[in-house]
């Protein structure tokens, strides 16, 4: 279940206020449940909120901001589905009136949240009092959850505004390794999911259609929220994928890495060497890799899934070919009824993002004056060749960039060794970031990019989490 643990924690960077966290304190009447996102019921409410959702007053506000925002009412957790609105905020200490109270969720309704409070520096945000770093274009530290040291970042799904899920694992690679979903949601840390997973799980994943249908993988797990609370589904994949032959930098037990939601019950996951489909409560899965694999042919592994739509399914990965040094990557796409296959003229392909017509690439960087960002134009025959980026010397090892995140076609961004940016014409090397998001090692897994409506995310080893606002 959703649990309605916060802690709170303040901090100033560079005369940069940075909120990170919160605790609703003991007269709060607790927090009430977010509205619904895209059509679907929002979270109950916690603490002292009832089932139904029921907000209460927020916590006072801190160093004389305003005062939380009122909860906002849930959607979906009474019989109903309609959550009533909360109460009123409380007053800022030394400040003005606490943010209005928020108007009662409805399904398909955007988030309601509070006002600011008058005299204070930070807005009023929903539930509890949580404090959201209000400068924009500037990057701000946001703390990780006491007790995160350790969790390597894999994954983010963006619920709402300011409202993130971040999925991935504890200890990868050793004994008590976990599956961890922690949650973002206007200032407040939350944990939304912790589960023991194989020790060779290394990545963890997490994607949904709306607050009320989400899905997380990592380790031989799959797990299901229907609003009620995650729930392993059932075992039929097992019965649909190959485990030998196999890749000898595979694990040996089924693995996966990454779930996409196309809809409500229909669901695409990469297992290291398959790919399986959940759809109306039946499993298909497909394997691709040579049955004599060991002596001769090829074996395929999977990566990023892209969807554009039901059927529109782009997933792809890179290849172990027997008695040849060169091991292509390769981009697969799902028309409903078949798989073609297109072999670009890179090594693995890491992670995909959809821009127009262009479907991005991160890719193991090329040699100088490669690098590791690939377009391919949907329906072209033949790929480009990766792009150059600005702010790279020609000469130059390129950046090594595992992760792409967009808002837009023309504002996305990737990271890994570094963090570059496309402004729908080129991209750039980022200048601003911070210097734990820039490794001197080359290490394309330091730094994950996500993001919201509101704001991009870097995450770096710690995990350390950073946090740049959009302007108006």
């Amino acid at each position: 279940m959703r649990d309605g643990r916060r802690w709170v924690g303040v901090l100033v960077l560079g005369g940069v206020v940075v909120a990170s966290g919160c605790g609703s304190s003991a007269n709060s009447g607790g927090s009430g449940g977010s509205g619904g996102l895209q059509g679907f019921g929002g979270h109950r409410g916690t603490g002292g909120g009832a089932a139904s959702g029921v907000g209460g007053a927020a916590a006072t506000g801190v160093g004389g901001g305003p005062g939380g925002a009122a909860g906002v009412g849930g959607v979906g957790g009474g019989a109903t589905g309609v959550g009533a609105g909360g109460g009123a905020g409380a007053t800022g200490v030394g400040g003005g009136a606490g943010g209005a109270g928020g108007g009662a969720g409805a399904g398909g309704a955007a988030i309601g949240t509070g006002g600011t409070g008058a005299g204070g520096a930070m807005a009023g945000s929903s539930g509890s009092g949580c404090l959201v770093p209000s400068t924009s274009g500037a990057w701000a530290e946001i703390a990780a959850r006491p007790g995160d040291t350790g969790l390597t970042i894999s994954d983010s799904l963006a619920l709402g505004p300011d409202d993130l899920l971040f999925a991935g694992t504890s200890a990868p690679g050793a004994s008590g390794n976990q599956l961890r979903v922690v949650h973002w949601s206007h200032g407040c840390w939350s944990e939304e999911l912790s589960m023991p997973i194989d020790a060779t799980a290394t990545r963890a994943s997490v994607h949904g259609v709306g607050p009320g249908d989400l899905w997380a993988v990592g380790g031989q797990l799959i797990l299901h929220d229907t609003g009620q609370g995650w729930m392993p589904l059932d075992d039929g994949w097992r019965s649909k994928i190959q485990l030998t032959p196999r890749k000898s930098d595979a694990p040996a037990l089924p693995t996966f890495v990454r779930v996409r939601a196309a809809g409500a019950s229909d669901v695409w996951i990469n297992e290291v060497e398959n790919i399986v489909h959940w759809t109306a409560g039946s499993w298909t899965g497909y394997n691709f890799d040579s049955p004599t694999y060991s002596q001769s042919g090829v074996a395929f592994d999977f990566t990023d899934i892209w969807i554009d739509g039901p059927d529109n399914i782009w997933v792809a990965g890179g290849s172990d070919v027997v008695g040849d040094t060169y091991d292509p990557a390769y981009l697969r796409q799902f028309d409903g009824a078949s798989w073609t296959s297109f072999t670009p003229a890179v090594y693995d392909i890491l992670s995909l993002w959809r821009s127009g017509a262009t479907l991005w690439m991160a890719t193991v960087p090329q040699p100088p004056p490669g690098g590791s960002l690939v377009p391919y134009i949907t329906g072209a025959t033949s790929f480009p060749t990766p792009v150059s980026i600005a702010g790279v010397p020609a000469t130059s090892e390129p950046p090594f960039l595992e992760t792409l995140w967009g808002r837009a076609d023309n504002d996305i961004w990737s990271a890994g060794s570094d963090v570059a940016h496309f402004d729908g014409v080129s991209w750039s090397l980022e200048t601003d970031v911070p210097s734990a998001a820039r490794s001197a090692t080359g290490d394309g897994t330091n730094t994950f990019v996500g993001g919201d409506p509101n704001a991009v995310w870097l995450v770096t080893p710690g995990p350390r989490f950073f946090r740049k606002a959009f302007g108006p």
